[in-house]
């Protein structure tokens, strides 16, 4: 990953994938309508990526009513890329393939259902609905979502029946198609919305050959506070380290995903959308090509109002970042080395001023902090956490590869970025300081001699200031 023969070994993986050919399904008896198809086939896709912790529902329920957007409630359809998902869909031939999918999908329709969803590593989330705060809509939370699954039945049968084959990709863009129609009883958007947020390495390989033209849109957060806020809920259920490290890891290694390589690819700073809403917006409507809407200012999920997950009740859109899980885990120690490892992903992003350039990890002095320490990998393995997950780190062998991903630090990332300009209301906070500093800087000037025969310490001196 990140290495000179990454994007060698990522086109042969994506190779290994089979074409589309080979799984799609033949239908006997097709329709012809080769207009319709040609419309339905052009619609642009964006996907929405998370990192760790960063606000992804949060952007999704914004997007969720605009006029212009398909999009499907939740991050149900995750895995939907998955081998296993399109070969239990097909599985008893054309005539039961819409059957199949309402069946895997059931949560679709009704967001109490308690059918499990399936999930990343093969696994599956029980009442997802409820967890994702689906069952709590509307002004008074006592809506839900609510498909007509006859009338989306209907739609999605007349639209496959226009095809001579059917393969997984143009099946999910069917069944936006559908959705919309049984839902908002429209089916004219111009864009898939697909918040795809952590799939699993087949499905996110399938979905980049089956969609290679697809726009990819990032939510990120600043990196030690995101990362310790995804591990909160492991570290605090069972503190299982598997699950730890493997957060910690894969937070670390998605700053330079070598799939985003490539392709138009923009990461959205969750700060940004919280503090400066009208300027990020603007700017991200702009990306998407879409219109400036008032429901892009409220959290909504299929049009009802939306009131966050289970693990974030009664969140606002905009003001300030909740911090409720930051400064639970990490120890001082624990931010030092890790905002270092950090430090590519924090410039890129302007959550740090870039200090170095060419520098190795191994030239951070972690003694002139931490007296004792040399090496910054020993001395994550030796204070990660609080409950030794650092240590066992060790027993893995980890170390090594965040070493050699590491060994360097001014690495390019696929990943462009919404801040090519600052913001109206930054340069204003920038020009209002700079005058203050200046008068400041005036005062010291006429006063410095009197203040020093006075033996003003620095504190009383700022203060003055």
């Amino acid at each position: 990953m990140g290495g000179s023969k990454s994007e060698l070994y990522l086109e042969k993986a994506i190779n290994a994938i089979p074409d589309k050919e080979e799984t799609s399904i033949s239908n006997i008896n097709p329709l012809n309508s080769n207009n319709q198809r040609s419309i339905i086939n052009s619609k642009e896709i964006i996907a929405l990526h998370h990192f760790g912790r960063s606000g992804t529902g949060l952007l999704h329920s914004l997007i969720d009513n605009h006029s212009e957007v398909s999009t499907l409630p939740s991050i149900y359809l995750s895995e939907f890329f998955d081998e296993t998902i399109w070969n239990r869909i097909i599985s008893d031939g054309w005539s039961n393939v819409i059957d199949n999918f309402i069946a895997t999908y059931p949560v679709l329709f009704d967001s109490r259902s308690s059918v499990p969803v399936p999930s990343i590593n093969r696994d599956y989330n029980n009442n997802f609905g409820i967890k994702e705060g689906m069952t709590t809509l509307g002004k008074n939370k006592d809506e839900f979502i609510n498909i007509d699954k006859i009338l989306f039945k209907k739609e999605l049968n007349r639209l496959t029946s226009q095809y001579k084959y059917l393969d997984q990709i143009t099946f999910f863009r069917l069944l936006h198609e559908a959705y919309e129609k049984a839902s908002k009883g429209l089916n004219d958007k111009k864009i898939l919305f697909y918040h795809i947020h952590n799939p699993d390495i087949y499905a996110k390989l399938n979905f980049l050959k089956s969609s290679p033209n697809t726009k990819y849109l990032v939510m990120v957060r600043e990196p030690v506070d995101c990362c310790e806020s995804w591990i909160y809920e492991p570290f605090n259920q069972d503190s299982l380290y598997r699950r730890i490290s493997s957060r910690i890891i894969t937070i670390l290694f998605d700053i330079d995903k070598i799939s985003y390589k490539g392709k138009e690819a923009v990461g959205l700073r969750l700060e940004d959308l919280k503090n400066y809403p009208k300027k990020t917006i603007s700017v991200l409507c702009n990306w998407m090509q879409i219109k400036e809407e008032n429901t892009l200012y409220e959290m909504t999920a299929q049009g009802k109002k939306w009131w966050g997950g289970l693990d974030c009740k009664n969140m606002t859109a905009f003001g300030k970042v909740n911090k409720s899980k930051v400064g639970k885990i990490f120890s001082e120690k624990d931010r030092f080395i890790l905002k270092t490892l950090f430090y590519p992903f924090s410039i890129k992003f302007e959550y740090e001023k870039e200090n170095a350039e060419n520098l190795n990890v191994n030239e951070i002095n972690i003694y002139e902090e931490f007296p004792g320490e040399i090496s910054p990998f020993s001395f994550m393995a030796n204070h990660i956490s609080e409950k030794n997950v650092g240590t066992d780190i060790k027993n893995i062998g980890i170390l090594n590869l965040l070493e050699n991903k590491f060994n360097t630090l001014n690495y390019n990332t696929g990943l462009g970025s919404f801040r090519f300009e600052k913001l109206d209301e930054e340069i204003e906070l920038i020009t209002i300081a700079s005058k203050y500093a200046d008068l400041a800087i005036e005062y010291l000037k006429d006063n410095a001699k009197e203040l020093i025969n006075q033996n003003v310490n620095e504190r009383t001196l700022v203060k003055i200031c």
